[in-house]
């Protein structure tokens, strides 16, 4: 998995190996300062995503 912030010409980078079957949570300044991408692989990858949204009147709720 690949991380950047800042602006072009001047990324910070880093990146970290996931072996096969990984289940990740990004929080903190991880989940909102830094962009993150996994590079393409060969395999088939099934990616699934759980966010938490705040509704209007201050709920909060997960969403798949």
């Amino acid at each position: 998995m690949r991380f950047r912030r800042g602006k072009v010409g001047a990324w910070q980078t880093h990146s970290v190996e996931l072996p096969p079957r990984s289940i990740y949570l990004l929080t903190g300044p991880v989940r909102r300062e830094w962009q993150h991408t996994i590079p393409p692989v060969k395999e088939l990858r099934w990616s699934i995503t759980f966010r938490t949204v705040k509704s209007r009147v201050g709920q909060t709720s997960r969403l798949l």
